[in-house]
């Protein structure tokens, strides 16, 4: 499901790829509040943050 939140409150950061998957564009395209906004916002939950791109086992930040 691509309902593209992320790229509606975040556009400089995300954007949507012709599969309709969240890919980020770059990470510091937008505030810190509108990432927060976009992540918060996705109906699916498939985006979350962390404290870099490696650190996958990180607690979100939102």
């Amino acid at each position: 499901m691509g309902s593209g939140h992320c790229s509606f409150y975040a556009p400089h950061t995300f954007a949507q790829d012709d599969a309709m998957v969240a890919v980020v564009l770059d990470p510091d395209g937008d505030t810190e509040q509108a990432v927060h906004l976009a992540v918060d916002c996705c109906p699916t939950q498939a985006i979350t943050l962390a404290a870099s791109p490696f650190d996958l086992d990180s607690q979100p930040t939102s």
